[in-house]
């Protein structure tokens, strides 16, 4: 017979609606979301699949995230297209609430297997305090998908805990909450590749349970099969599209595998975060917890990961001088399983990625890790519950969360854009554009101009295309991308062709500091300008750093 971990139905009710209610507000609180990466692919990617643009855009293969599932999109893309924005915000917002139930869910059932006294108290400080982290409170109602992946991923682990407790309890019927956390494991990485470190994460844990071969084997087996089939269920479809286009089921990534022609030739991983010395590669939570930007392209600070840090050296002090005097008490085995999936997975994380956004469900999770490591280097619970009071209390009150670009500024149209008349003036039109490029210089079907950008071209927000404005211009409008190399135009052998083989009119899109250098590049290509420059108003020159970064659209035709 097994105890009752559950939460009464009513509570359970409360805490999800109320959490639901107060973070939808807070998104609307915290205005509408305008961040580069909304307004560059999250919203296209889905509207190019939904509009049939994918094989009628050319981007050059340096935009990587243009590439990437947009199945992640499908719920932002959908509120901004059938909402109005505040409402949009709202819903999403509310929708970022369910993690704050699922955290304060996990722990009253981890806390119940500890026999814990205050147990819904506590329960309801580690959700409090995992939710006001530094990325999971700033991305309330943020598109960027971080808090709609952990929602999944949190699930997983919750599941995974009730299949461990059920089988000790009874060993009959645990394979279906298997299947169930597999499944919901892998969508989450189906769709957000960043996800996977939680599956090595989970099958290290795995070894550290005391259950017998044969079962443990059975677990990880009908687990494992579940996750691939969630894999496929989201990713699966575009893997069939990118192998087609490109011949690599994850272009532009992995490249160095399937040395598709598109692409060089090596994987690409974003390494601009990663540790930049022997120390940080063994203390980084002490330093990043103190300056944020070393693995975040905004400031931030955050002690919780620091403070795990600690007690896991004091944990392993203590099991050691335990160990020696052999008074090792039996701990929970559910309690080890988590320890050991959260210290896993951060090591797989910082190895991998270094991106803090990446870390968000460990964040929301961090909490609880403090509690089971406390839980076990300190026996007397009033001395316990007074440390971990002092430790959130510290937390918490020194959080500065990452700034995210948002406006107060609603409306009747989310991103309320504005183009120049004469932008409906030809319906077949195309339009040449300035993209990302991060994957440096190569030389792949590309040609480099002797044509110099605008300085810092590449990192101007406005320079650079952001997406969200195609859906304004006449559907058969076409798009083409150009990229920058070195501080030089480079323009792609089919983009070229592409070009010469036009027979309509032709559009400059990009920032006016830049636009001298593109009418430039664009007399290489044999146009030249023809006709007026008009600005290109929306909601995000209402951000403080772009008020001054108006973008132009500048008619031009062949010489």
């Amino acid at each position: 017979m097994t105890r009752n971990h559950s939460i009464p139905g009513w509570g359970n009710a409360f805490v999800l609606l109320s959490a639901m209610l107060l973070c939808g507000l807070l998104s609307v609180h915290f205005g509408k979301e305008l961040q580069w990466d909304l307004v560059s692919y999250h919203y296209y990617n889905p509207y190019a699949l939904f509009h049939h643009r994918l094989n009628f855009d050319y981007w050059p293969a340096g935009y990587i995230h243009i590439f990437f599932n947009p199945a992640m999109d499908f719920l932002g893309y959908f509120l901004i297209r059938s909402f109005s924005p505040w409402w949009a915000e709202f819903i999403l917002g509310a929708i970022h609430g369910i993690n704050f139930w699922l955290i304060f869910y996990l722990s009253y059932f981890i806390l119940s297997l500890a026999q814990e006294k205050f147990k819904m108290i506590i329960a309801f400080i580690l959700a409090l305090v995992g939710m006001y982290g530094p990325v999971s409170f700033s991305e309330i109602g943020s598109f960027m998908g971080d808090n709609l992946i952990s929602i999944f991923v949190l699930l997983s682990i919750l599941l995974q805990v009730m299949l461990f407790d059920r089988y000790y309890a009874n060993q009959k019927n645990f394979l279906r909450l298997s299947i169930a956390s597999g499944l919901l494991l892998g969508m989450a990485v189906g769709l957000k590749l960043t996800a996977a470190y939680f599956v090595l994460g989970m099958l290290v844990a795995y070894l550290f349970l005391p259950i017998p071969y044969v079962v443990r084997f059975k677990m990880i087996f009908v687990w494992s099969v579940a996750l691939g089939f969630g894999f496929l269920l989201v990713y699966g479809y575009w893997m069939i599209f990118l192998w087609q286009k490109y011949h690599n089921p994850f272009f532009p990534l992995l490249n160095g595998i399937f040395h598709s022609p598109y692409f060089p030739a090596y994987n690409w991983y974003d390494n601009q975060f990663f540790p930049r010395n022997t120390l940080q590669t063994f203390f980084y939570p002490f330093y990043f917890s103190i300056n944020g930007e070393l693995v975040s392209d905004y400031f931030f600070m955050d002690f919780r990961f620091s403070v795990i840090y600690i007690l896991v050296f004091l944990a392993g002090l203590c099991w050691l001088w335990r160990s020696l005097r052999q008074t090792i008490s039996k701990k929970n085995d559910i309690d080890r399983w988590f320890i050991v999936f959260f210290i896993t997975s951060y090591v797989i994380w910082q190895c991998y990625f270094s991106n803090i956004r990446y870390l968000v469900t460990l964040e929301m999770l961090a909490p609880l890790m403090i509690y089971l490591l406390l839980n076990y280097i300190i026996h007397n619970p009033y001395y316990r519950l007074g440390i971990m009071g002092v430790l959130f209390y510290v937390i918490f009150v020194a959080v500065w969360p990452i700034y995210r670009e948002r406006v107060h500024f609603f409306g009747k149209d989310y991103f309320n854009v504005t183009l120049p008349g004469f932008a409906y003036q030809y319906q077949d039109a195309m339009v040449l554009t300035v993209t990302s490029n991060f994957a440096g210089k190569f030389a792949n079907e590309t040609e480099i101009l002797p044509i110099l950008a605008a300085k810092k071209a590449l990192r101007s927000p406005a320079v650079l295309l952001q997406t969200y404005v195609i859906p304004y211009f006449p559907p058969k409008t076409r798009f083409v991308g150009v990229t920058i190399m070195d501080d030089h135009y480079a323009i792609s052998l089919p983009a070229k062709k592409l070009i010469a083989e036009h027979q309509g009119h032709f559009y400059l899109l990009t920032s006016r500091r830049n636009m001298p250098s593109f009418l430039r590049f664009a007399q290489v290509l044999g146009l030249q300008k023809n006709g007026a420059c008009g600005k290109v108003l929306s909601d995000r020159l209402r951000l403080p750093h772009m008020r001054n970064s108006a973008v132009l659209l500048c008619s031009v035709g062949r010489n």
